[in-house]
Parts: C-alpha cells; structure tokens; sequence
C-alpha cells in the first residue's frame, strides 16, 4: 500500500464470542496458555543487520498471521507457525506489557476463518538473534510490508535492559503503530501517519 495509507483487506465485524468459543473447543486445545507478555520494541539499524543476518546461523521460522479483531485495547490474531496453528486474545496493557492468552486449534482454521480477517495478513520471516545472554526477535515483513525490521526483546527484566546491541535503532515500545494488529490494518507507518492511538506519558 502506499506509504501511511490503509492497508486493503477485508473488514469484518469483531469476531463473535461463538465463533472464538468454536476456534476454542476440542481436544486439539489442550495447550493453552495464559501470560503476561512483557516486551520491548525496536527499530533497526539496517546496514549492520542485514548483513548479520544473511551470514549468521541464527535460528529463523516463518510466520503467517492475520487479526479476526483489532481494536485499541483487543486483538484476536489466527497465527500458523510450522504444522501448528495458534489463536492468541491480547488485551490491555500500556505498550510494554500485555494480557495474553494463547490456545492450540484445529490447524485447518486459519484457512477456514480468512474470510472473517481484518486488514491484511502479514507474513514475516523471525530471526532468533542472541545477544549478551538473551535472544532478540527480529522480524523481517514480507509483502505489504515489505523493508520493515523490527526487533522485540521479551523477558521479565526487560524494562531495565540497557545492553542492547549495535544494531539497534529507535525505541517504538510505546508507538502503537507498529504493533502487529496496527499494521495489518493501516499498513506501514509513516511519518506523516496520525498519532492517534500512540502511548502518550512515557518515552
């Protein structure tokens, strides 16, 4: 899409409560998991990175994910990793931290539930890249996204991290636009994109 445009996709209305509850059901969601994520995000240096990345070994999986609700405070994402599929809920927070509950479904639903995607699916490739005694995922987007990095550090001391690598760009923790749910349906931010929605009173 054109820079700080809408991405297209199709809108639906916000997912029902029977429709996550049949999403939910069976046996096949035996692994769920309830967490606090707490994480902090990155824009890149795309000179040093690159290069990192294209002559390291790093450990890389490719994802494919689309939202079946997006709004400020909710998202519900449909995401395949590998033979598995995964529906997570996210809820609240203040950008660092979020709500999340994830289950294991019936893989055959992230075919059967795109018609009820909101904005685009995003496909990026994950790099598990280490860094003084903790991993930093590095998204590459694909697609319509295509040349946005970005670098999220998960773990519970990771507000007070200050190692941080050479590569390393722009804090954008608090930046709302470039969380996944954002970005499937308003496309890659720009610099002349609304500040709607941004985290205001901290970095």
């Amino acid at each position: 899409p054109m820079a700080g445009g809408k991405a297209k996709g199709r809108c639906r209305p916000p997912a029902s409560q029977e429709g996550l509850r049949a999403l939910t059901a069976g046996e096949e969601n035996e692994s769920r998991k309830m967490a606090k994520e707490i994480e902090r995000k990155f824009l890149v240096n795309k000179e040093i990175l690159i290069p990192l990345l294209t002559s390291g070994s790093y450990e890389r999986r490719v994802l494919r994910q689309y939202y079946l609700h997006s709004e400020k405070n909710v998202a519900v994402r449909l995401r395949q990793d590998g033979d598995d599929v995964i529906l997570a809920i996210k809820a609240g927070g203040d950008g660092m931290t979020t709500n999340e509950f994830e289950f294991t479904v019936d893989p055959s639903s992230y075919v059967e539930r795109s018609d009820e995607r909101v904005g685009i699916e995003i496909n990026k490739t994950r790099h598990l890249v280490p860094h003084a005694g903790r991993i930093f995922e590095v998204d590459v987007y694909a697609d319509e996204l295509e040349g946005l990095i970005v670098a999220e550090l998960e773990c519970p001391d990771t507000a007070t991290v200050t190692d941080l690598p050479e590569w390393i760009g722009d804090e954008v923790t608090y930046d709302s636009r470039y969380k996944n749910a954002v970005l499937a349906v308003k496309g890659m931010p720009s610099p002349d994109m609304a500040s709607e929605g941004i985290y205001s009173g901290r970095r």
